[in-house]
C-alpha cells in the first residue's frame, strides 16, 4: 500500500513501517482501536480494499 500510494503522489516508491502497539496488550493494535485512534485525531485511515477498488476505477 504504501508504495502505491508513494507513486499515486509522485514521489520516490520508497517506505517506512511504524506498527501502532496496544497500551495494554503490547500487541499490535486492532483494525478497531486504529480506526478509532484516527478518528479522534483526524488522521485519514485507509484500507487496502479501499486502495484496490481505487486502483480498479483510475
Amino acid at each position: 500500500m504504501s508504495i502505491y500510494l508513494a507513486k499515486l503522489a509522485k514521489l520516490h516508491p520508497v517506505s517506512a513501517i511504524c506498527e501502532m502497539m496496544d497500551a495494554e496488550t503490547y500487541a499490535a493494535l486492532s483494525v478497531e482501536k486504529a480506526k478509532k485512534y484516527a478518528k479522534e485525531n483526524a488522521i485519514p485511515f485507509i484500507d487496502g480494499k479501499e486502495l484496490y477498488e481505487f486502483s480498479k476505477v483510475r
